[in-house]
């Protein structure tokens, strides 16, 4: 079974973003990702729902877009792009990356704190969010 372990990231928001992992096994060999999918989110807090939706409350939180650049050497990775980023509010929130094996076991591989900051070297047009 793969170690989960927590890893602390930054993200500044307004640019992009890209964060790589690799899983290992107990005995340190690197975890066979092959055929396996990757899911991320980043949310206020573990339990994080969106009050203003009516009727079912849905998970307040962003999906991270994920991939397997090397599946056979454990290597997964997640990002999120300069205008999903430009949406967090500066401030600290939590994320989860599970997972899915072949054979449907979930196991959550990483997770931690993100620590979100503004970036301010570059100016948008305010008119056309250009």
């Amino acid at each position: 079974m793969a170690t989960q372990y927590e890893v602390n990231i930054s993200i500044t928001a307004g640019a992009d973003f890209h964060q790589s992992f690799f899983l290992a096994n107990p005995d340190f060999t690197a975890t066979d990702l092959t055929g396996c999918q990757v899911f991320g989110a980043i949310a206020k807090h573990s339990n994080s729902m969106n009050a203003l939706q009516e009727g079912n409350k849905t998970t307040n939180a962003v999906l991270f877009t994920s991939s397997l650049p090397d599946p056979q050497s454990g290597h997964y990775a997640i990002a999120l792009d300069a205008l999903e980023t430009d949406k967090l509010e500066e401030g600290k929130y939590v994320y989860s990356v599970v997972i899915q094996f072949p054979d449907d076991r979930l196991v959550e591989a990483t997770s931690g704190l993100v620590f979100v900051s503004k970036a301010f070297g570059l100016v948008r047009n305010l008119e056309t969010d250009e």
